[in-house]
């Protein structure tokens, strides 16, 4: 008698179970479509529009699925790219901060109505002074860049270094030859990595380490693309870096290579 009962309440559970799927299912499917407008809106220039259906659909997927579910914390990460490129780096931090609580699974944090979250301010000044206490996710990576972009456009240099220094180490000690996270997106967002870091750590005088990573930029693009306007593209990048300290013989040869490149493709 008693396992009778236990297998209808099973059998109860699985078929909410199962009634509920369908209902995640179609807010995610909808929270995506409604950024799939807004990208589409954005792209023609009907920001206004685009604003509306990117938050939108932020909150489908807050409404669906749980301001800590991980579609939620992806779309607070887009959204807050689209603020960037309007130029509006308040709100695109707001959601940065929101994409970060939800990659770090920050248990503590408390989450209103609107997926908006309380009692996170500790955790996010630990997080962009000791970023190394994150977990070291491709998704955690993700929004530290852009973080880090954030702030080199706002002129946080040291807070953009930090950032931009974990963003290599995730990434650098992932398994990234048969790790199922090295994709194109990730192999792009470690080289804009370090070509930002090796620029920040220039602006700020320091040189050596800079150079240094202007190397392994350089060398990791030579790797990937062979001769190609992307590694033209690199050279030409360590040129400048060369030529704002002054070192003309240096400018001119990784100048030169660039150069030599490029023709290959005109």
């Amino acid at each position: 008698m008693i396992f009778n009962k236990t297998a209808i309440i099973v059998s109860q559970c699985c078929a909410l179970l199962f009634c509920a799927l369908p209902a995640f299912a179609d807010s995610a499917s909808d929270a995506e479509a409604l950024f799939e407008q807004a990208d589409k809106e954005n792209a023609d220039g009907s920001y206004s529009d685009a604003e509306n259906h990117y938050k939108q659909g932020l909150k489908t997927a807050v409404s669906g699925l749980g301001a800590m579910s991980s579609l939620a914390g992806k779309l607070a990460r887009q959204l807050g790219d689209f603020y960037v490129k309007r130029g509006r780096y308040a709100d695109a931090e707001h959601y940065y901060q929101r994409s970060l609580i939800v990659t770090s699974n920050y248990s503590e944090a408390l989450a209103d109505g609107e997926g908006d979250f309380r009692n996170v301010r500790g955790f996010l000044t630990d997080a962009i002074q000791n970023p190394e206490h994150l977990p070291a996710s491709i998704e955690v990576a993700n929004t530290l860049s852009s973080l880090a972009e954030l702030y080199r456009r706002t002129n946080r240099p040291t807070d953009c270094e930090r950032l931009l220094r974990r963003v290599i180490k995730i990434f650098d000690g992932a398994n990234m030859t048969s790790s199922q996270y090295y994709t194109a997106d990730a192999k792009n967002a470690l080289e804009q990595s370090e070509l930002n870091l090796a620029q920040v750590l220039a602006s700020q005088g320091k040189t050596t380490e800079a150079e240094n990573i202007f190397k392994t930029y350089v060398d990791r693009i030579r790797k990937r693309y062979g001769n190609s306007p992307k590694l033209a593209d690199a050279l030409n990048n360590l040129a400048a870096f060369y030529k704002s300290q002054d070192r003309s013989s240096d400018a001119d040869a990784a100048s030169s290579e660039a150069k030599e490149i490029s023709a290959q493709f005109h």
